[in-house]
């Protein structure tokens, strides 16, 4: 994606689509995930106004970024992330333009699809809380002696697959949504506790934002039965037309 000229750079052909949505692999139907390019090549964001370190721990490809080695990179230094919504294959890591591994087996998290042998979702939160604490880290000094540091970090939870780790089952007293929404909130704080230990939080702006409402996956006549409604007093939620 071009943030200048609002194009989408096609993943598949690295042609600009301008106007035309984004292709999303593993969706419906649009593309056959084994034909993903382990390459990569062609996806672009373009951050202009940033020359200083950016990353980007994300769970889509569409804005793929990363800037490894050639002067035709964009200004994103580091990308880690998946494919696209973690309930869409083909199940792997990607980090920087390469797939960590090749999707040799089969797996589903609603759907089916192909997945690194080594892959398994309920890993991909924890592994994004990991990577955007080490970034920080990394990036600390640098950021103390004028050159800051960018990092875009949209997460895979609460999304379908609903798949709390270990240690937050059972925590909310509600059901295992609610408990992935509480090891969530627990990642932000990571991130914002990882600031507060390298000296960074009088000089960081963090923007916190959702994009939509709640799934019913979350099985709101549960949770209500247990006192909270997560659409508050507002109609509907994720996927219906209010």
């Amino acid at each position: 994606m071009d943030a200048d000229n609002r194009t989408i750079t096609n993943p598949l052909t690295g042609e600009p689509d301008a106007g035309k949505p984004p292709v999303r692999f593993g969706g419906r139907g649009k593309v056959n995930p084994l034909s993903l390019p382990l390459s990569l090549r062609g996806c672009k964001l373009r951050i202009s106004s940033m020359p200083f370190p950016c990353a980007r721990l994300f769970r889509g490809l569409v804005s793929l970024a990363c800037s490894a080695a050639g002067a035709s990179r964009p200004n994103i230094d580091y990308f880690y992330g998946i494919n696209a919504s973690l309930d869409m294959p083909p199940f792997i890591f990607i980090e920087n333009d390469r797939a960590t591994e090749l999707p040799t087996v089969e797996k589903k998290w609603l759907r089916k699809g192909p997945a690194g042998e080594n892959f398994e979702a309920i890993d991909v939160l924890p592994n994004f809380t990991r990577k955007a604490v080490d970034y920080i880290r990394d990036h600390a000094g640098g950021s103390k002696q004028g050159k800051p540091f960018f990092l875009n970090l949209p997460l895979n939870s609460p999304h379908t697959p609903i798949l709390p780790t270990k240690e937050w089952q059972g925590k909310s007293g509600l059901n295992s949504y609610a408990d992935f929404v509480m090891q969530t909130d627990a990642t932000v704080g990571a991130v914002l506790d990882a600031l507060e230990q390298q000296g960074l939080t009088r000089s960081t702006v963090v923007i916190l934002t959702s994009d939509n409402g709640c799934s019913p996956e979350a099985n709101f006549p549960a949770l209500k039965a247990k006192g909270h409604d997560p659409r508050h007093h507002f109609r509907g939620h994720k996927a219906d037309i209010f």
